[in-house]
Formats: structure tokens, C-alpha cells, sequence
């Protein structure tokens, strides 16, 4: 009973752990690209911004290692996996409309359980 109460102030952890294919899907599908081009090695601004959010949801939703979010992403190094989330994790300190965006792909992701 105590848990029926309590599982509408505290969220109950997701049944299944979020995998690394569906927060790639999820995060294209939000910014209608293909999940391909994101994952793939094109550079045009419109790709890189995604797949910088893509990496840095994997980095807070999973409990993958910066060499797995980079193999994802056709095999980057660690060290793009890095600089992807710091520069995510600083834009969000100021920029309102990519607060908005993570947090309505947080959302969708864990919607879908």
C-alpha cells in the first residue's frame, strides 16, 4: 500500500534500463534526422548538435562508459564522447530552449514504459 501511495510522488525506476539504439532513435526522430546520419561521420551543424545531445542523454540515462557512447557513433574516440557532453552540459546552464528540448526528450523517453 505504502508503495501505491508513494509511486505518485516518487517516480518508479523504469521497468526496463533504456538502451543506447532507442535513445539514439528517440533523439533523431525529435530533430528529424535520420538515426544513420546522426550515428554516422557527416559534420554539417544540423547532425553534430543532435548527436551531441544524443551522447550526452546516453551519458545521463545509461550507465555506459565514454568508449561505449563513442563506438555507437561509428567508432569515435572517448574523447568526442567528452567534449560532446561538456559542451551540452555547459549550453544548458544558459540556453532555455535546449532545456526544453531535454527535457521533453527525457519525456519521451521514459514514456515509453
Amino acid at each position: 500500500m505504502a508503495q501505491r501511495i508513494l509511486s505518485d510522488i516518487i517516480p518508479v525506476a523504469d521497468a526496463q534500463p533504456l538502451s543506447i539504439p532507442f535513445i539514439q532513435d528517440t533523439v533523431a526522430d525529435y530533430y528529424g534526422i535520420p538515426v544513420e546520419e546522426m550515428k554516422g561521420k557527416r559534420r554539417d551543424k544540423h547532425i553534430v548538435f543532435p548527436r551531441q545531445v544524443s551522447m550526452y542523454l546516453i551519458r545521463e540515462e545509461t550507465d555506459s562508459s565514454l568508449p561505449v557512447i563513442g563506438d555507437a557513433f561509428s567508432g569515435r574516440d572517448h574523447t568526442t564522447a567528452l567534449h560532446a557532453i561538456d559542451k551540452i552540459t555547459e549550453l544548458l546552464r544558459e540556453d532555455s530552449r535546449l532545456q526544453s528540448d531535454i527535457r521533453q526528450l527525457r519525456e519521451r523517453l521514459h514514456a515509453h514504459g
